[in-house]
């Protein structure tokens, strides 16, 4: 559709070069886009952590 922004509303992502440039002009880490599963897991971690200490 015409005055969408093609990021925000893909169709199907082939441009992962513009993807990351539009990241980094938000302020996001690329790095740790690149390393996902490694944040994931950590992330997951924290969250089992704070959930245990709320049960506790």
């Amino acid at each position: 559709m015409p005055g969408l922004d093609p990021l925000a509303f893909p169709v199907a992502l082939t441009e992962k070069t513009l993807l990351r440039a539009r990241q980094r002009e938000c302020g996001v880490d690329v790095a740790v886009v690149e390393d996902a599963f490694a944040h994931h897991e950590e992330l997951l971690d924290a969250i089992d952590a704070a959930k245990a200490s709320l049960d506790g």
